[in-house]
């Protein structure tokens, strides 16, 4: 073989954090400070999309209303 296949292959970085999972009381201590139903459901769409912070922000706040999210286009 005249050339490595392999040598473009970038070694893993170093210090990569690792995610960090909830646990079910820390999720239920999260849960219990939404005073409000636009951060309950704001809360509940992230935990239960799985949405990061920067998959949120730019959607539409009028998507949220309470308890109900509705099917709504990204801002882009």
């Amino acid at each position: 073989m005249p050339k490595n296949p392999a040598a473009t292959i970038k070694e893993p970085k170093h210090g990569k954090r690792i995610p960090k999972f909830l646990t079910e009381g820390e999720i239920e201590h999260l849960r219990e400070a939404c005073f409000f139903p636009m951060k309950e459901a704001l809360f509940e769409f992230m935990f239960s999309t799985g949405c990061r912070i920067g998959e949120i922000v730019p959607l539409d706040k009028n998507c949220l209303t309470g308890q109900i999210i509705r099917h709504c286009a990204w801002k882009r």
